[in-house]
């Protein structure tokens, strides 16, 4: 599985680290949801833009390989294909 969205610079490590930020807060259940809205603020004038289902995709990629302990949430824009 590869994990780089090349030419987009959001790789496992900016998802890891809002994982580990919102973890570090407190938030005991933390949502794919959760990860992907840290992601999306801490990245919002990143050029070019990030594709939010490829975001998404790589946060559920994540939690599948047991990388993020994320409850699953059905709003977080993924590319079904994939899954």
């Amino acid at each position: 599985m590869n994990l780089n969205i090349y030419p987009y610079e959001t790789t496992k490590s900016p998802i890891i680290y809002a994982y580990d930020d919102i973890r570090k807060s407190g938030i005991s259940q933390i949502s794919e949801c959760d990860v992907f809205n840290e992601v999306m603020s801490w990245k919002k004038n990143h050029r070019p833009p990030l594709i939010e289902k490829e975001v998404g995709n790589h946060i559920r990629s994540l939690s599948f390989l047991g990388w993020l302990d994320v409850s699953y949430c059905e709003d977080m824009m993924v590319s079904e294909d994939d899954f």
